[in-house]
């Protein structure tokens, strides 16, 4: 596992659908490795509003995209339907 990949630092507890009236509410139940080493159970919510579009900032004086370090709970729990 390298520093950019953080898929052994997260552990899936719960995956509970809260309502699926218009749009599919969910929230996730997980326990989050911290760069110290300790574990942190944290759940989120989340509306499930289909496939989205994201924006890659792109630093053309440095040849470089920019990129933020966190973690994203919704894009991890889409991946654990099967839970």
């Amino acid at each position: 596992m390298s520093d950019k990949d953080i898929s052994g630092r997260v552990k899936l507890r719960e995956l509970k659908t809260l309502s699926d009236n218009h749009y599919v509410l969910r929230r996730v139940a997980f326990d989050y490795q911290r760069r110290d080493g300790q574990w942190q159970s944290m759940s989120r919510e989340s509306y499930d509003l289909g496939d989205a579009i994201a924006v890659l900032p792109w630093d053309r004086p440095r040849g470089k995209v920019l990129l933020i370090r966190q973690f994203a709970g919704r894009c991890s729990s889409r991946a654990c339907m099967s839970f």
